[in-house]
């Protein structure tokens, strides 16, 4: 509401989205929203002839052609006028739950569900492309084949490029501790970290940086060649980690 306002007074550009699919979290909307519409909420901001405030625009998420008329109509006047615009668009599906810890299917009746499903808006935007004759069922049918395909490639492709830098990290690491010449009591405990290290097919920075620090506390002066010191191998390999890390998560904290 303060951004709303100040948007009103000062007659900011701004364009404004609410999608509404008729829930709040895990409610409807009329035990959620006062008189369950957000639009009608906000209708004592609504701009007037000679006063400021915004333009409200109203339509449902299932008419893409309305849509487009609708926005094209409202962004017009915000850019023109330089004034706030709210959409409000009714009639949306919720696909998921409102977290990854929420399931609509406990608080939605079957009736509803069903509903949702029917309006999805991947079902009516299919409809639409089929009654325009932009594409054919089976011109459809070979997109989406094609885009499945290409998601999962995708997914597939994002996954290693993130994965493979910390498999040879691990990797890395794993090398530059295996030069343990000592027979002390801790040479034990040093191989069981590695040993516990090595499988971890998909390791994250703290499974390496754990294991790191847990052998650098083991490590006695005898724990090495005395020629590729193992204590100050580890010790320089953690601060350039930590080096790495400060830019890699900090650099842009306070941005």
């Amino acid at each position: 509401f303060e951004t709303i306002n100040a948007a009103g007074v000062m007659q900011v550009p701004l364009a404004i989205s609410v999608w509404d699919d008729g829930w709040g979290i895990s409610v409807n909307n009329v035990h959620q929203t006062t008189k369950g519409n957000i639009s009608e909420i906000l209708k004592g901001f609504e701009k007037q002839k000679n006063t400021n405030g915004l333009y409200i625009f109203r339509d449902q998420c299932t008419d893409y052609a309305s849509l487009n008329l609708t926005y094209k109509k409202g962004i017009q006047l915000c850019r023109k006028e330089h004034v706030p615009v709210l959409f409000h668009i009714q009639g949306c599906t919720q696909p998921q739950g409102h977290s990854t810890s929420g399931s609509h299917e406990r608080y939605k009746s079957p009736e509803q569900l069903k509903e949702e499903i029917a309006n999805d808006c991947i079902v009516k935007m299919r409809e639409w492309i089929i009654s325009e004759k932009i594409a054919s069922p089976e011109e459809l049918d070979e997109i989406e084949k094609n885009a499945t395909k290409r998601a999962r490639e995708a997914r597939k492709n994002a996954w290693n490029n993130f994965q493979q830098p910390l498999i040879d990290k691990k990797n890395e690491f794993l090398k530059l501790v295996d030069i343990t010449t000592c027979n002390c009591a801790q040479t034990a405990a040093i191989e069981q970290i590695k040993k516990e290290l090595q499988p971890i097919g998909e390791p994250i920075r703290k499974d390496i940086i754990s294991s790191a620090k847990k052998i650098l506390r083991l490590i006695c002066n005898n724990c090495s060649n005395p020629n590729n010191s193992l204590k100050t191998n580890v010790t320089e390999w953690l601060n350039k980690e930590s080096a790495d890390n400060d830019r890699r998560f900090s650099s842009h904290l306070d941005s």
